[in-house]
């Protein structure tokens, strides 16, 4: 964690999107047996799908922060008919650092010391965002709600991690 800057002075952005996902701690829109529509109404999740990067797309949608949606047309032809033009970018995408407007800040133990709240945290297989020193809010999949835990920061998954900032010139 960047210890530079007081937690009093972060950047508006990072402050924005991190007050967002502290919010949703504990609710169960993200869960994975049930369909959930995004926040803005561009994209719907299946019952049974993994819903992480739903949630951090909301999250930045919410903070003002507008991504996109790629394009899989080619790919997951069991839904949408093949189609799935209106999809969030799976967390592999970010981890490829595929997302406009993201910029990798870093890369296992050095991405986290550089990590701010409000960064994006990403092995490529689960998301979430960062909200503090060995803190992560994310849609989990155990508890079927948002949680805020240490997700990404244990010993084991640190070293394969990716931290990402909004940068709006990428």
């Amino acid at each position: 964690m960047d210890n530079s800057i007081p937690l009093d002075e972060l950047p508006e952005i990072q402050q924005k999107i991190l007050d967002e996902a502290k919010k949703y701690i504990g609710s169960a829109k993200w869960d994975k047996s049930i369909p959930k529509t995004s926040n803005n109404g561009k994209t719907t999740f299946d019952e049974g799908e993994y819903k992480c990067n739903l949630f951090v797309y909301d999250v930045l949608d919410d903070s003002g922060i507008d991504i996109g949606l790629p394009s899989y047309k080619y790919r997951f032809k069991k839904f949408l008919n093949g189609d799935f033009s209106r999809r969030p970018y799976t967390c592999k995408q970010w981890y490829r650092e595929k997302v406009p407007c993201m910029k990798c800040i870093g890369k296992g133990v050095e991405g986290l010391k550089k990590s701010l709240p409000g960064d994006i945290i990403t092995d490529g297989t689960h998301m979430g965002i960062i909200s503090g020193p060995n803190k992560t809010i994310s849609a989990s999949s155990l508890t079927n709600t948002i949680v805020e835990n240490d997700w990404g920061w244990r010993e084991e998954q640190k070293d394969e991690v990716k931290i990402f900032r909004y940068n709006p010139e990428k």
